[in-house]
C-alpha cells in the first residue's frame, strides 16, 4: 500500500494507515473530531489479544493436516479443485 511516495508493507502499519485515513475522512469537522464519531460508528468488537490470535497465519503442517483429513471425494471449492487434487499434488503445491 502506498502513502504518498512511501510504500507500506507491514500489516500493522497498513491497518494503522487505513484507520487513520478513515478517521481523517469522517473527522474533518472539528465538532465531529471531538465526539469521535468513528468510535461510535465502528465499534471495536474484538480485543487486540483475540485479534492477534485470529490473524495468525497457520503453520504449513496444520494446513497439510487439514487437507489430508478431508474426504477426497468432497465437492470442489470455488476454485474448482477438490481435496483429491490437493492431496494428490501436495508436494508440487
Amino acid at each position: 500500500m502506498r502513502d504518498g511516495e512511501n510504500l507500506i508493507t507491514q500489516p500493522p502499519k497498513i491497518s494503522n494507515h487505513v484507520v487513520n485515513n478513515f478517521k481523517n475522512l469522517f473527522c474533518t469537522n472539528p465538532f465531529l473530531r471531538e465526539q469521535l464519531l468513528v468510535d461510535e460508528v465502528i465499534p471495536s468488537l474484538v480485543r487486540e489479544n483475540i485479534n492477534a490470535i485470529l490473524t495468525v497465519v497457520p503453520y504449513h503442517e496444520k494446513i497439510k493436516n487439514a487437507i489430508f483429513s478431508m474426504n477426497e471425494d468432497v465437492e470442489p471449492g470455488p476454485d474448482g479443485f477438490g481435496a483429491f487434487f490437493f492431496q494428490t499434488y501436495w508436494k508440487i503445491m
